[in-house]
C-alpha cells in the first residue's frame, strides 16, 4: 500500500521518514526554514543537503551530521540501503517538488518551505497517513492545526515525534534520536 506522509517542521531530515514508513509514495514536508539547519545558511544550501542524502544513500556528508557530531563525535552514518534515482526537481519559490524512484517505488517529495504548519494547509496535503513532527514543537491545541490534523489525515494515522508515550506507544530509534509512534486518534485533543 503507497502511504502519504507529512512531516512537519523537516528541515533536512529526508531518511527518517525513507527508515520509518519504507511504502511512502508521497511526503508532504511544511517547514518556516532554519538556516542553522542549511548548508552555507540558505535554503539552496537545505535543497543540495537533501538531494545529495537521497543521491548517496546516506547522510554521511550532510551539514545536519556536521551539526550533530560537534556535539556527539560518535553520531552514526545512517543509510537507506540503496541511493535514489532523482528524477526531476522544481522549485516554485513556495513549493519544491523533487520526483525520485527509490527501491523501485516512484516517490515524490513535496516541500513547502518558507511557510508555517500551524496554518492552512495547501489542499493538495489530504490523505495523510503518517504525520511525523520529530524535532518540531507540535501545539496540538492550536486550533487550526487541530482543523488541519482533523480534516487532513485518515482516521488510523500514525503520529510520530519525540515525546507522546500513551497506551501502545511504540518506541523506536532513527536518526540518533528516539521517535514515539502512536495512533493518532491517542493524542488529538
Amino acid at each position: 500500500m503507497k502511504e502519504k506522509v507529512l512531516y512537519c517542521g523537516m528541515a533536512d531530515d529526508i531518511l527518517t521518514p525513507l527508515i520509518l514508513v519504507p511504502n511512502l509514495s508521497k511526503l508532504f514536508a511544511i517547514d518556516l526554514f532554519d538556516k542553522a539547519y542549511a548548508k552555507n545558511n540558505t535554503w539552496n544550501g537545505q535543497k543540495d543537503d537533501i538531494l545529495q542524502c537521497l543521491i548517496k544513500g546516506n547522510n554521511k556528508n550532510s551539514h545536519h551530521r556536521e551539526i550533530y557530531l560537534h556535539y556527539n563525535k560518535n553520531t552514526k552514518i545512517y543509510d537507506i540501503n540503496e541511493p535514489c534515482l532523482i528524477i526531476n526537481e522544481k522549485d516554485n519559490d513556495k513549493c519544491w517538488i523533487v520526483d525520485f524512484t527509490y527501491k523501485g517505488i516512484q516517490r515524490q517529495l513535496v516541500y513547502f518551505h518558507h511557510t508555517n504548519f500551524i496554518a492552512n494547509w495547501d489542499k493538495q496535503i489530504n490523505g495523510i497517513s503518517h504525520l511525523m513532527c520529530m524535532g518540531a514543537e507540535f501545539p496540538m491545541r492550536e486550533t487550526l492545526l487541530n482543523k488541519m490534523i482533523r480534516e487532513r489525515c485518515i482516521s488510523n494515522c500514525k503520529f510520530y515525534d519525540q515525546f507522546a508515550v500513551f497506551k501502545n506507544t511504540i518506541k523506536t530509534k532513527t536518526i540518533g534520536q528516539d521517535v514515539f509512534i502512536n495512533d493518532l486518534q491517542n493524542v488529538l485533543c
